[in-house]
C-alpha cells in the first residue's frame, strides 16, 4: 500500500511536469518523462537514469542548503534521499547486465553510475548557474527543477521490496497493474 501511495504522489507531480515550460533550456525535459517512459517500456536503463538523475539533484540541493542556510534537517534529508536514489540507480543498472546474461563487474558498474551522475550533476549545475545569472535564483523560479525535486521524492517507491523483486526477476506485472489503476 505504501508503494501505491508514493506512486500516486509521483504521478501527480509527473502530470504537472508535462505541461511545464523550461526556463534555462527547453531541451531539458522533466525527470518524470524519463521515469514514466521507463516504466511503460519496462526499460531498466531509463528507470536507472531517472534514479541517478534524481540522486544528483537531491545531492546538489542538499549541499547548497547545507552551505547557504541553517536548515540542516532539510539538507540532510535531501542528501540522504540523493544517496539512496544513487544507490538504487546503480543496482537497477546491474539488473540490465544480469538480464542480458552479462557478468557484472562491480567496479565498472560503479564507475558507469558515477559517470552518469557526473553528467546529470553538470547539467543541473549549468542550469542553476544560468538561472542565477538570469534572475538571481538557482531554482526557485525554474519550473523544471522544482518539478524534478517534487517528483524525485516519489521515487522512494524504488526502495520497496516490489522494485527489488522486479530488478531480480524482470517481471513488471506489479507495476503494470499499479499503473493501470
Amino acid at each position: 500500500m505504501f508503494a501505491k501511495e508514493l506512486l500516486t504522489i509521483a504521478l501527480a507531480c509527473a502530470i504537472g511536469a508535462f505541461s511545464l515550460g523550461a526556463r534555462a533550456d527547453s531541451s531539458f525535459n522533466p525527470v518524470s518523462d524519463m521515469f514514466i517512459s521507463g516504466m511503460e517500456r519496462h526499460d531498466f536503463v531509463l528507470v536507472s537514469n531517472a534514479a541517478l538523475r534524481c540522486g544528483s539533484l537531491n545531492l546538489i540541493v542538499g549541499q547548497i542548503l547545507e552551505r547557504d542556510t541553517n536548515d540542516t534537517e532539510a539538507a540532510a534529508g535531501l542528501t540522504e534521499l540523493g544517496g539512496g536514489l544513487s544507490t538504487i540507480g546503480m543496482y537497477t543498472a546491474a539488473a540490465i547486465f544480469k538480464h542480458r546474461g552479462v557478468e557484472i563487474d562491480i567496479e565498472n558498474l560503479q564507475q558507469r553510475a558515477l559517470d552518469s551522475q557526473d553528467r546529470f550533476t553538470k547539467a543541473y549545475l549549468e542550469r542553476m548557474s544560468d538561472n542565477l545569472a538570469s534572475d538571481g535564483e538557482m531554482w526557485a523560479n525554474d519550473e523544471v527543477i522544482k518539478a524534478d525535486l517534487d517528483f524525485c521524492k516519489g521515487l522512494q517507491i524504488l526502495f520497496t521490496d516490489e522494485w527489488l523483486e522486479t530488478i531480480q526477476s524482470n517481471d513488471w506485472q506489479y507495476w503494470d497493474d499499479l499503473f493501470a489503476e
